[in-house]
């Protein structure tokens, strides 16, 4: 049976709809469709819940991306050009078990989507017609320099105890480089060391900002000391002392060698 990667998807356009709307609104999701099914582009929508955040984050309640929607639409960005449409704030939860919503514990959706694809907020019928722009200029350059390039990792599972420098500049690569370690071996802040792999595992080869990976790229994620949890956009992940993660670009883990104790998934 052939072993060759699946070709890269089509470009898509994935749009996050807060749970109500109002009739402009609706409108305006009905217009955006109509301009990405004449771009011929590829069309997702997802929808966020409304969710009440605790009292001391004083915002009404907000729209929350629940977490299988988060894993679906951060998989989807390692599959081609991609351009993220949303029409209000949208958040991201950082542990997908979080049932009091705190701005801490919260990842905003263009946060989230950053380095991976581009990202369009549509306040009013002008911001429909810059969608061919926005996907032409997210195309046109090369956001990613390789498989050592940070823009690679997954961001909400590399915990980088606050925001990350901006790596959209070398001198913010330098900077994470500086504080967390190289591409062959980085330690985030919970003291998880990322170890590029050498054994690939897996025939996906996933693309970054218009990058493509070898097949079966990811990281061998351990404690460097004791154990701890992992957290994914859909998942918590429990890993003893002495085992390791598969960690891929797109989120997804896999249990390391069965030489080690092996990792358990705790949620859901």
């Amino acid at each position: 049976m052939s072993t060759a990667p699946r070709p890269p998807a089509p470009p898509k356009v994935v749009v996050v709809r807060p749970e109500s709307a109002a009739m402009i609104l609706d409108r305006l999701i009905g217009e955006l469709t109509d301009e990405t099914r004449r771009l011929g582009l590829a069309l997702t929508v997802l929808k966020a819940r409304t969710t009440r955040p605790s009292r001391e984050w004083k915002l009404k309640p907000i729209q929350v991306l629940t977490p299988g929607d988060a894993e679906r639409l951060y998989r989807l960005l390692h599959h081609g050009p991609v351009i993220v449409a949303a029409f209000t704030s949208i958040f991201v939860l950082r542990d997908p078990r979080s049932l009091v919503i705190r701005e801490k514990d919260t990842i905003r959706l263009a946060d989230f989507v950053e380095h991976k694809a581009g990202f369009l907020l549509v306040n009013g019928r002008t911001d429909v017609s810059t969608l061919e722009s926005t996907f032409s200029a997210w195309c046109s350059v090369a956001r990613c320099e390789g498989r050592d390039d940070p823009r690679v990792l997954p961001l909400h599972s590399f915990d980088a105890d606050g925001p990350c420098p901006d790596l959209a500049n070398d001198a913010g690569r330098k900077a994470f480089a500086s504080r967390y370690g190289t591409g062959r071996l980085r330690t985030d802040a919970r003291a998880r060391e990322w170890a590029r792999a050498t054994a690939l595992h897996g025939r996906e080869a996933l693309t970054i900002a218009g990058y493509q990976l070898v097949a079966g790229f990811h990281w061998d994620v351990s404690y460097a000391r004791g154990s701890g949890t992992l957290m994914c956009a859909n998942a918590v992940w429990r890993l003893p002392r002495r085992s390791y993660a598969n960690v891929y670009p797109d989120g997804a883990v896999r249990g390391g060698s069965a030489d080690v104790p092996p990792i358990r998934k705790i949620w859901p």
